[in-house]
């Protein structure tokens, strides 16, 4: 009667093949939520809950989620735990990452200290609007708008990995455009322009 869960998002139950060849039940409770430390259970209420196991450790983290009011509460095959964990990365360190990059570079165009916590605002409300809106709704901006000479001087000055970057997200940008509406001749250009 023994279920033991980790909260991995990265590793599915089989970490804990040891224990389940001591007959335990195994799997994994992941929230999919940034906890930092000292953080209290009421964090968990609406947050999305992620499972992955055996049958009888599924069921107990399924009842430990709903008893934390988590929600929606999902269950994954090993196979996409990696996968999964990955799309959480996107959402979460690499949203810390780009208001990084945004500060930086806000800092190096001339706004100095004030560049901390600038962007902070707007993407709040981009939050907001994903909160009502798909992706593809959501999308606002140059690409979206196909404004090809905008995004041709952001290029202008942009180097390194920061014109990288900027590259490799303006052609996902692209592909929610498009989904959105975004006509083939402006789709065109924009992408000869991000080639």
């Amino acid at each position: 009667g023994t279920v033991v869960l980790h909260t991995s998002g990265m590793h599915d139950a089989g970490v804990l093949a040891p224990l389940e060849v001591q007959g335990a039940a195994t799997g994994s409770w992941h929230p999919l939520q940034s906890i930092p430390a000292g953080g209290d259970a009421d964090r968990f209420r609406g947050v999305p809950a992620v499972l992955e196991g055996d049958d009888l450790a599924v069921l107990v983290a399924r009842a430990l989620a709903v008893r934390l009011e988590m929600a929606p509460i999902l269950e994954l095959p090993a196979a996409g735990k990696a996968r999964y964990h990955a799309a959480a990365v996107f959402a979460a360190n690499y949203l810390v990452v780009l208001n990084g990059i945004a500060e930086r570079l806000a800092q190096e165009a001339g706004a100095g200290e004030a560049s901390r916590g600038l962007f902070n605002p707007i993407m709040r409300q981009v939050l907001a609007n994903l909160d009502a809106r798909t992706a593809t709704e959501a999308l606002t901006g140059p690409v979206r708008r196909g404004d090809v000479g905008t995004v041709m001087a952001h290029l202008g000055v942009l180097a390194g990995l920061d014109r990288e970057a900027y590259l490799v997200l303006a052609r996902e940008a692209l592909q929610l455009a498009e989904a959105a509406g975004l006509g083939a001749e402006q789709a065109a250009a924009m992408r000869d322009v991000l080639r």
